[in-house]
């Protein structure tokens, strides 16, 4: 049995497929397996992950009908044997140590996950994530606080954690599954090991691959996510440590539906009803960055949206202060 697995959901990449697979192929850390799940993809891709499957005995091939990328991420975890594993999206690519440096960092110092700095590449600029290095329970509170993504692509590991807490994605959710997954996964270990380089390239060319399309529908999942991960928080007893990282949080996801799209009286009324213990908080963000953000978003006039956007400002302040 080998030490690692590699899970990749595969849906319409063929475009980007062939890269991410030679990257992991390239890897200098040799002691893996690739889980390639097809998740009812309607293009080339699976001919080309059976393909590489022929040529490395390492390479697993499997098929399914299209239920999303929070169910492929499960099928391909339920066929894992390895005492570690790892995602990687199917449009994205990875430097030749990416398994090897996480893997040293988790044996070497036994701890409970890995995680890697990676860049964001956009068509004319690239961004590079930032790694506070913390101890366990800042990890947690960088996270909720977005600071470190919950995302699962670059951070590694363990199945024995899995298997003892019954860690699952939550299907039919198509944002921030790995959040969920992640910070599930995070309030039951222990220890974190980082690693400051750059091993993991995030694509942000293809927005309409398995994970990057977003519309106000995936918003809805985000909330969905946070009030599992509080769900956990609570069964655990370890709400009130997280409590104000939360509420940060619950804003943050306010802040979203308020920004998508153009004000409207229904976008005033779901702002006021989504976690409305956050509203409080609004008095503490500034106003002129919120509205600047909504005013030139869209093909309506600068002049109208910028009157259109202030009202909306102005009896939500009224209808917090309860004026």
């Amino acid at each position: 049995m080998c030490e690692v697995s590699v899970i990749i959901p595969v849906y319409n990449a063929s475009a980007y497929l062939p890269r991410c697979l030679e990257s992991i192929l390239a890897q200098t850390f040799t002691d893996w397996q690739l889980i390639l799940v097809d998740d009812g993809s309607r293009d080339n891709s699976l001919h080309i992950m059976q393909e590489y499957a022929e040529k490395d005995s390492r390479i697993k091939v499997f098929h399914k009908a299209n239920e999303g990328v929070s169910i492929a991420r499960q099928y391909g975890l339920d066929r894992v044997d390895t005492p570690y594993f790892i995602f990687c999206d199917a449009d994205d690519y990875v430097e030749c140590e990416y398994l090897g440096k996480l893997y040293e960092a988790i044996r070497k110092n036994n701890s409970d996950i890995a995680v890697c700095k990676y860049v964001e590449e956009y068509e004319h600029n690239n961004v590079l994530s930032e790694l506070p290095i913390t101890d366990y329970e800042g990890f947690i509170h960088n996270m909720l606080r977005l600071k470190i993504w919950g995302v699962t692509w670059n951070k590694l590991y363990k199945l024995d954690i899995v298997k003892q807490y019954n860690i699952r994605f939550i299907p039919k959710l198509q944002m921030w599954e790995d959040f969920a997954f992640t910070l599930d996964y995070c309030l039951r270990g222990k220890s974190v090991s980082f690693v400051p380089e750059v091993l993991y390239h995030y694509n942000q060319r293809n927005l309409g691959s398995i994970t990057k399309h977003e519309d106000l529908l995936k918003n809805h999942d985000r909330v969905t996510a946070i009030k599992l991960v509080e769900k956990s928080m609570i069964t655990l007893g370890e709400e009130e440590r997280y409590y104000l990282d939360v509420l940060w949080l619950k804003f943050h996801i306010k802040d979203a539906f308020a920004l998508f799209g153009y004000p409207s009286k229904q976008r005033l009324d779901l702002w006021l009803t989504i976690f409305p213990e956050a509203n409080s908080l609004y008095g503490m963000f500034n106003e002129r960055k919120l509205l600047h953000k909504c005013l030139y978003k869209g093909s309506l006039t600068a002049l109208f949206i910028r009157w259109y956007y202030v009202m909306f400002m102005r009896k939500l302040k009224r209808i917090i202060k309860g004026i």
